[in-house]
């Protein structure tokens, strides 16, 4: 599977990118919100992912308003995102909603649970327990486990 990971914490980033990558998946990991659209519309060279891991709180452009850019464009809206954060979860929710393939998740440092998701996005499969797409009626989030460093 083809996964682009846009995080602005470096580390965080490439710790998610190298774990997907072991799980055999062809990863590419991108600082900000910049070539992120021709990346999901497969422009300049670059092959479309089958899903996008997002973080909310980039710089310049943030993960929110990038979602709304890629909802209104008919290629990109297509592409499953997972819009991953600690912002307020409420907030991630309401941001997901304007997105026909945004599923929101909060940082609290279970890699694993990232991974998991990913890749039932990817594959169209069941999502793990506690999280839902932003489309399908009442969402929850176990919170436990949060890590403040993560953002």
């Amino acid at each position: 599977m083809r996964i682009l990971v846009v995080d602005d914490d470096a580390e965080l980033r490439d710790l998610l990118v190298n774990a997907l990558r072991r799980r055999g998946h062809d990863v590419d990991g991108l600082a900000s919100a910049f070539g992120v659209s021709n990346a999901l519309a497969g422009r300049v060279g670059a092959t479309r992912p089958d899903v996008l891991v997002l973080d909310h709180g980039l710089p310049a452009l943030s993960g929110g308003n990038l979602l709304e850019l890629l909802a209104r464009d008919a290629d990109t809206a297509k592409v499953p995102v997972l819009l991953y954060s600690a912002a307020p979860f409420d907030m991630l929710v309401r941001l997901a909603q304007g997105h026909p393939c945004c599923t929101p998740l909060m940082k609290d440092g279970r890699i694993s649970r990232v991974i998991a998701t990913v890749e039932a996005l990817g594959q169209g499969g069941p999502l793990p327990e506690g999280v839902q797409r932003a489309v399908e009626g009442p969402l929850t989030e176990t919170l436990t486990g949060q890590n403040s460093r993560l953002h």
